[in-house]
């Protein structure tokens, strides 16, 4: 290939490949970005003033190439979140062993970043028949527009059945009492721990608020068949299965 025609493709692939490197690693943010583009820009034109067609053309092409680049890695970047500096002093954060886990951990004071698992109460309520129970039509991501039961994350130093019946009051706007626990999960590909919690039956209505689309009362047998989590329908399942093992006794 010839030089002329080698050099603005390294140019154009170096500026695509910073651009994943920008959003992906660096997070650089979109102003920083939007200067690098602009200086590209403004070097192409200065360029095509002095009637260097191709060199514009490939700077200018090179300078969106990273700007979208680093967009498409930002907006689609997956896996684990992951802190670089220390929320207490700036310092940048590096991997330590404790115990067998690698961990990030700030070299200048004590803060290390645990990764804990965050604690997502959810509430079964059951209708005074305990023939229905109360989903939620999702009304943002992920599984917009699927099924749940009632629940959502826990507040600071809040317990995981105040979580549960927070979240009904929030989802469903229902003031409901809890039973007892049903089940402990871990969410399949999340770091997260669900506590679900069986309310006593409500005559209640149930009426749609914050993140929900709709909600309603359901019979056990003719559920929605897009039910969004896999721990949802089994404790769904379990609980029915349950019920139906009390009364044959």
């Amino acid at each position: 290939m010839p030089m002329i025609f080698l050099l603005p493709c390294l140019l154009v692939a170096a500026a695509s490949a910073l651009g994943f490197y920008a959003g992906s690693r660096l997070g650089l943010p979109s102003r920083a970005r939007l200067t690098v583009v602009a200086f590209a820009l403004l070097t192409g034109i200065a360029s095509a003033l002095s009637q260097q067609f191709e060199l514009a053309l490939t700077i200018a092409l090179s300078g969106v190439l990273f700007y979208g680049a680093s967009l498409v890695k930002s907006k689609f970047r997956t896996g684990r979140l992951q802190y670089r500096f220390c929320p207490n002093c700036s310092s940048s954060l590096h991997e330590r062993d404790f115990e067998g886990h690698m961990k990030l951990a700030c070299p200048s004071c004590s803060f290390v970043y645990w990764n804990n698992p965050i604690v997502v109460g959810v509430a079964l309520i059951p209708s005074m028949d305990g023939k229905s129970i109360v989903l939620v039509e999702r009304g943002v991501e992920p599984k917009a527009g699927m099924y749940c039961l009632p629940g959502g994350f826990g507040e600071p130093f809040e317990h995981p059945k105040v979580t549960a019946k927070r979240e009904a009051g929030e989802e469903v706007k229902l003031d409901i009492e809890i039973d007892r626990l049903l089940a402990i999960h871990t969410a399949p590909g999340g770091n997260q721990v669900l506590v679900f919690y069986l309310a006593k039956p409500t005559a209640q209505l149930p009426s749609p608020g914050s993140d929900a689309k709709s909600c309603a009362f359901f019979p056990l047998d003719q559920l929605p068949d897009n039910i969004a989590f896999t721990t949802h329908i089994e404790v769904i399942s379990a609980w029915k299965q349950e019920c139906i093992a009390g009364q044959n006794k």
